[in-house]
């Protein structure tokens, strides 16, 4: 991914224009401009998911991985990445969390694992607070 490109969109097209729907990602490594992840300096209840709460970081460093399913339904990729930022402005100060999104600055290097079978899906499950969870079909 070059400077300026949106994370997931690009990640969706790279698999899409390669006829990639399952697999994994082992490791980026690069630059974003820009990354909304998942935060909060406020109170949470213990027992629920932080999905709700973000934050928004500038000019970090990244290092990360994640899985890659497929939504029958929607045909869509459904991309789950997490990672480490060190945000270079505030003397690489880090945070390690789920990625929400992103705008890469300069470049990012990433290895992706194409998985042929099982297919991968992410339903959502309402025993788990309704999140989706990556599910082997």
């Amino acid at each position: 991914m070059g400077d300026g490109d949106d994370f997931f969109p690009e990640l969706s097209d790279f698999c899409s224009n390669r006829g990639i729907k399952y697999g994994y990602i082992p490791v980026f490594i690069g630059a974003f401009r820009k990354a909304r992840v998942v935060g909060t300096c406020d109170p949470y209840p213990a027992e629920t998911p932080m999905l709700a709460a973000s934050i928004d970081l500038e000019f970090v460093e990244t290092v990360g991985g994640g899985t890659l399913a497929f939504e029958e339904e929607t045909q869509r990729l459904s991309p789950h990445v997490h990672l480490s930022l060190g945000e270079r402005l505030d003397g690489a100060k880090g945070v390690t969390t789920h990625l929400f999104d992103a705008e890469v600055q300069f470049l990012l290097e990433m290895v992706v694992v194409e998985v042929i079978s099982p297919a991968w899906t992410r339903p959502v499950n309402p025993d788990f607070h309704n999140l989706k969870l990556l599910s082997f079909g």
